[in-house]
């Protein structure tokens, strides 16, 4: 992906964590559902919510130990890009 990244646009649903980081920007996709209306929420996060949402996709819980995890992998592949 990296490597096609560098002629064309690439978007990318996923749930792991290693991949999501690899990315130049992240985006949280939720829905809200009533009885009638689901509406679809998308939020382009900052680095600090990044780095929670790495931690959520790969431990599910947001520790202490789990933010660190997440931040190392975020900043670790902020330099390859």
């Amino acid at each position: 992906m990296h490597s096609l990244s560098k002629d064309a646009q690439i978007l990318t649903v996923t749930h792991l964590a290693q991949v999501a980081a690899c990315g130049n920007d992240h985006f949280l996709v939720s829905k809200e559902a009533s009885e009638d209306t689901t509406l679809t929420n998308i939020e382009r996060l900052d680095d600090q919510k990044r780095i929670e949402q790495l931690a959520l996709i790969s431990s599910g819980t947001l520790s202490d130990k789990a933010i660190i995890a997440a931040r190392e992998l975020y900043l670790r592949n902020r330099n390859t890009n």
